[in-house]
Parts: C-alpha cells; structure tokens; sequence
C-alpha cells in the first residue's frame, strides 16, 4: 500500500486571472489535464456498473492492472468505438453473470486445488475470531458501508496482534513451547495465502468459464479492435 501525491497547483498558474467565472473553469481544466493521466475515467453518460465491474476484474487479477484497466477505459471512451465498446460491455456482463471474481491464464491442477481448500479452511479457523470481531464491532459503530472494508482493515492492526499475543499464552498454558510458536506460525502463514489459496480455488471452479475470458480479454487487447 502506497501513497504517491500529486504535483502542486501554483497560484503562478493563474496569474492575471481575475475573474471568478474564468478561475474556475482554468482551475478545473488544470485538475481534468493532471487527474486524466493519472487517474481511470469512467464514462457516467453509458452503464457505469458495468465499466467499474470490469475496470475492478482486471486490476485485481493483473500485476500491471493499472496500466492495463487505464488502456482499456481510454478505449473505450475514444469516439468511433462501438464496436470495441459492445466487446467490452459483453466481457463485463458475462463475469457478472458467471460471478466471476479472479483470473488466472492458466488453471490450477488437482493437487494444487486441495492443497488451497486446507489451507483456506485452516486459515479461517485460526484467523475468524479477530477477523469477525473487528468486522462486527465496525458494522454496529459505523452505519455507511462504503467505509467498513477500511474501518475493519485498520481496526485489525489493532485487535490482530493482541489476539495472537492471547492465544500464544493459552496454548502455552495447556501444551508445551514448541506447540505454541508453532501456532503462532501456522496461524500467520495461513492468513497470508488466504487470498491466494482463495483465487486458486475460484479459478480451479471456474475454470472452463476463465478460457472464455481469456478468449474475450484477449479480442479485447487486440490492436484495432473497434
């Protein structure tokens, strides 16, 4: 997670403007020119659902999300589109249609399949506890949804370590050392290939509907597509 500030707007920059009409229109032109290249824009006057459904598909599931989503929205806003536009939208409706939430170019074999159901299963035995406090704790505190993801991120750095600390001194109370640690690390590890093993096993159900994806995503990617 990081944070990249963008360039400061200098008064220098409006110099000689006086006018409040001419202000805001100079001013808002500037943030359009700095947030346009940093930013992906979302064309509110066509279906909006579907366009933040497959901008969200595609940076979750790819290491140059950004770079790639960013591509596509500019396609998609160019003129003379239709074409491309009708692709996209039928990619982002089938996803939705099919539930499908992660990506993969290749499909997980068998063996890599169950290895991720155990360690899912794992993972969520050890780790529920804090993890459903903190999510219950913000839903009774915080009425507006949009935050709750957020508000139960940070509330874990908080509520995570004393958890573990806890259970660390319970186990070590009834068992010996070496079972104790050993928790402590079963218990961190599964919950950092949660989300993995949790992929792996979305793409290894979904795996005919992910070659279909494939197929579109690529006529998408295609030079001159639309």
């Amino acid at each position: 997670l990081y944070v990249e500030f963008l360039e400061n707007i200098e008064n220098k920059s409006f110099e000689g403007i006086n006018e409040a009409g001419l202000f805001n229109t100079t001013f808002n032109k500037k943030i359009n020119t700095i947030l346009s290249g940093n930013c992906i824009v979302i064309d509110k006057e066509k279906d909006t659902s579907l366009q933040e459904k497959l901008v969200g598909f595609i940076l979750k599931n790819f290491k140059d999300g950004a770079k790639l989503a960013k591509k596509l929205q500019n396609k998609y806003l160019a003129t003379g589109s239709e074409l491309f536009q009708a692709n996209y939208n039928k990619l982002s409706e089938f996803i939705t249609k099919e539930d499908i939430t992660y990506y993969k170019e290749s499909s997980p074999g068998i063996i890599k399949f169950m290895f991720s159901v155990v360690v899912v299963e794992i993972a969520w035995q050890l780790n529920a506890i804090p993890y459903l406090l903190s999510k219950g704790i913000v839903a009774r505190a915080v009425k507006h949804k949009v935050f709750h993801d957020s508000l139960t991120y940070c509330l874990l750095l908080i509520i995570y370590p004393l958890y573990l600390i806890t259970a660390f001194f319970i186990v070590k109370s009834y068992f010996s050392i070496r079972l104790d640690v050993a928790f402590v690390i079963i218990t961190l590890l599964s919950a950092s290939m949660y989300e993995a093993c949790k992929k792996t096993i979305h793409c290894f159900w979904k795996r005919k509907k992910l070659h279909i994806v494939h197929d579109m995503l690529t006529q998408l990617f295609e030079t001159g597509n639309g």
